[in-house]
Formats: structure tokens, sequence, C-alpha cells
């Protein structure tokens, strides 16, 4: 995986100045990203209670993050449901 650290730090950034605008940033910080095939990051999230950096590497497919339980659902191969806005993993 080629992914610049740069970039992490970035997003890192980024959602360090949403956490304390609403709250819930604390040291230290972390992140979760998903990196492309073509080693860019194609998008990024953070929530509270995260105890480590998340780095995944996206492969061909499609795929979605449940928004209840924060689970990559794979919509191919895995059971889940949307409301037309978000999508929930068959789990919960």
């Amino acid at each position: 995986m080629n992914i610049s650290q740069t970039s992490i730090e970035e997003h890192r950034k980024l959602w360090a100045d949403v956490a304390k605008k609403n709250g819930w940033y604390k040291e230290p910080f972390f992140i979760q990203v998903w990196v492309g095939l073509d080693g860019d990051i194609a998008d990024s999230v953070s929530f509270h209670g995260m105890t480590q950096d998340v780095v995944i590497q996206e492969v061909d497919g499609d795929y979605a993050h449940c928004i209840s339980c924060g689970r990559i659902i794979n919509l191919d191969t895995d059971e889940w449901t949307t409301d037309d806005s978000d999508t929930f993993c068959a789990i919960m």
C-alpha cells in the first residue's frame, strides 16, 4: 500500500477540527481511512472512542459503512438494508 503519511495527517486535522467544534476531541486522536486502489485516500471518518488508527485498503467491489455499528459492508455479498439515506448491516 503506497499511502502518504502527510495525507493521513491532513484527514486527521480535518476530523480533529470537527471533534473540537463538537466537544469530543481527546488525545491521542485517531481516524479511519479508506485507501483506493491508486493509493489515494478515498474517504475518512473519526468518532469518539476510537483506540487506534485504521487504514483499510479498498478492493474492487461496492462497500458501505454501517451507520449504526461502524462495520464495513460488502454490498455485493453481505446482508444489508437502507432507509434511503443511510446503510445498515443485517447484524443490528
